[in-house]
Formats: C-alpha cells, sequence, structure tokens
C-alpha cells in the first residue's frame, strides 16, 4: 500500500459514518482503504490543527441515524437515549468486532487482529457520554496499545461502533517554548509519521438530518436550524495532562475526564444565535478555548485559539501533541 493511500483515506471514513446507521456495512475497511481518496470529509474546522491529520475524522453527528427521517423532513433532532451506561457495557461495545483499525509500518491490520491487539481484558482511562454518543478511550491489558472509541447509546438496535487502536510507544522530542518546557509540535513532514485517524482538536456537529445537497448555502442553512448542537473529543496526549477545561462555542466551559494524558469529552447545548450564524455562514464552530493542566492544577497551556499554531514563538495545545498517531 503506497503512504499516500493511508495519508487519506476517505473512503474509510466515510464507511465508518455509515456503520453508525441500521444497516451493517458490506465491505471490509481494507477493500475502503484501497480506493484512496473521494472527498474531504464535510466536518471541517478552518484552518486548525485538524488540517494537519492524515485521515478523515470519523463520525459525524448527522450521520448517525441515516434514513431514519423522511427525505422531505427538515432538520429534525434524532432520538435521544437515556445517558446511562456502565464502564462494563462500554468495554463490551467498545470491543465488538466492528470498524476497528490500527495501521502497522505501511499496511495495517485486519479487524480482528487489531482488536486482538487490545488483550481480553481492556481497561476503561476515560469516557464521556451524552443522551445519543458515548467517547473512550481503553488500555490494552499488557499496555502496549490504547483505543479511542465512539458509539451511539442503543447497543440492542444493530448500530456500529468505531474503535481504532494506536501504540502506547508514540512520542515526540522535547522543546521549550515560551520558557515552558514542552514537545515540538506533531507534523505531516515527520519522516516517521505513517497516518493517524483522530482530530486533535474539539469536533462540532448538529444532531440533525438535512434534507439539501451537501456543503451548499442552502445545507448550511438549513443545518444552522437545529435546535441543538453537540461537540466530542477523544485523543491521548504526553501524561503531564492530567486535566483539561473545554469552552464550547456558545461559552460554556466544562472539564474532560482525563487520565494521564488519555482524553474524552461530549458536550451538548441548545443552538444559540450566535452558533447558528457560525453554521450557516459555513464556518464549523470550534472550541473557544482550551486549557491543559499538570496533576497540581498548574496551567500547562491556555490556548485561546485552539487548533491554530501560532506564528510568533508562542505555545499552544499542538505543543502538548496528540499521541493518536501511527508511526513507523
Amino acid at each position: 500500500m503506497s503512504n499516500e493511500t493511508l495519508m487519506d483515506p476517505q473512503d474509510f471514513a466515510e464507511r465508518l459514518e455509515r456503520g453508525f446507521g441500521l444497516e451493517p456495512p458490506h465491505a471490509p475497511a481494507e477493500e475502503d482503504l484501497r480506493r484512496g481518496r473521494r472527498r474531504l470529509r464535510r466536518r471541517r474546522t478552518g484552518a486548525s490543527l485538524a488540517a494537519l491529520a492524515t485521515v478523515g475524522v470519523i463520525g459525524a453527528g448527522a450521520s448517525l441515524v441515516p434514513g431514519l427521517l423522511g427525505s422531505d423532513a427538515a432538520p429534525q433532532l434524532a432520538p435521544a437515549t437515556a445517558a446511562s451506561i456502565t464502564p462494563e457495557e462500554i468495554v463490551a461495545t467498545c470491543m465488538r468486532k466492528e470498524n476497528v483499525l490500527h495501521v502497522k509500518g505501511d499496511d495495517y491490520l485486519d479487524e480482528s487482529a487489531s482488536l486482538a491487539l487490545m488483550g481480553a481484558e481492556p481497561r476503561l482511562m476515560t469516557s464521556s457520554v451524552i443522551a445519543g454518543r458515548t467517547e473512550a478511550t481503553l488500555l490494552s491489558g499488557d499496555g502496549k496499545y490504547w483505543g479511542s472509541c465512539q458509539f451511539r447509546n442503543a447497543p440492542d438496535n444493530g448500530v456500529k461502533n468505531a474503535m481504532t487502536v494506536f501504540s502506547t510507544h508514540v512520542a515526540f522530542p522535547r522543546a521549550t517554548v515560551a520558557g515552558v518546557e514542552a514537545y515540538q509540535p506533531s507534523s505531516e513532514s515527520d519522516p516517521r509519521l505513517v497516518a493517524t485517524a483522530e482530530p486533535s482538536i474539539p469536533q462540532f456537529e448538529t444532531p440533525c438530518l438535512v434534507d439539501q445537497l451537501e456543503e451548499t448555502p442552502a445545507w448550511y442553512a438549513e443545518d444552522a436550524k437545529c435546535p441543538e448542537f453537540t461537540m466530542h473529543w477523544n485523543d491521548r496526549r504526553p501524561d503531564e495532562v492530567a486535566a483539561v477545561r473545554i469552552t464550547a462555542p456558545d461559552g460554556v466551559s466544562t472539564w474532560a475526564d482525563v487520565k494521564r494524558g488519555y482524553l474524552s469529552w461530549t458536550y451538548q447545548s441548545t443552538m444559540t444565535p450566535e452558533v447558528a450564524a457560525e453554521v450557516a455562514s459555513g464556518e464549523m464552530p470550534s472550541a473557544r478555548r482550551v486549557v491543559f493542566y499538570d496533576k497540581d492544577g498548574n496551567v500547562l497551556v491556555d490556548d485561546r485559539q485552539p487548533g491554530h499554531i501560532p506564528q510568533d514563538g508562542s505555545i499552544s495545545i499542538a505543543n502538548f501533541p496528540s499521541l493518536a498517531w501511527w508511526l513507523r
């Protein structure tokens, strides 16, 4: 397989989106990966760190329940389920053999082999649950691998989960930035890099189905009418990141679930006129602020433009980079 194909497997991302629907996917992941790039993921966050990600973002709120509403329906919320699930249920759902991916060297393992890396008894590191969605990170029993998992909270209706499996040995060189002992930011020009499949900043979605041609003014305008919006983020950062506080597009600040750099966060809120205006303009709203803290509560980085790499030498969350990378 060529490096370019691994660097941008948009078909795989689309397949994972379809996998959240009521019908199981029909083609194995490797076939979709071999088809190469088709189109960019429709949920983008401007000129952001997401541009450094080499695989499309996994999952989309509007595609979690495709076909559930009629094609002539105005934007409507998908039915929600109760946000109540035990740690054991989270692990069990993540460990179903559905849409599991691990890249090894310049190739990838099939779903069974990817899942086997997590071992028989992986442990839950972090989780975040809202009415219709769970985000979680798992650590393999031997500590060599970790999984980033997401699924709809409806385990009995046949919907699919998605999990990407990464090595825990990924690391980046140290660097002092603005007087802070941090790291060099990850970059797609890194010669060790093969691919990644996780966003390095919080992602925005609307949980509505829109009956318009995607990425047209009409599509954005209708999407902006959704009465709610959600955000989510699953990641792993260096161990010294012990707590993370995120300010959503509506100005509300909440804590992520964090343990030894592993991170899960979800947020759901009423659509505000300001957020709706951004959606209608085609600019997907992003987190207003992300703050990383160490174990003693000291601020590691207070990023007021998360997703942008400063050009003036100041520090950002990019200097405590995502470890959700497949390296050679």
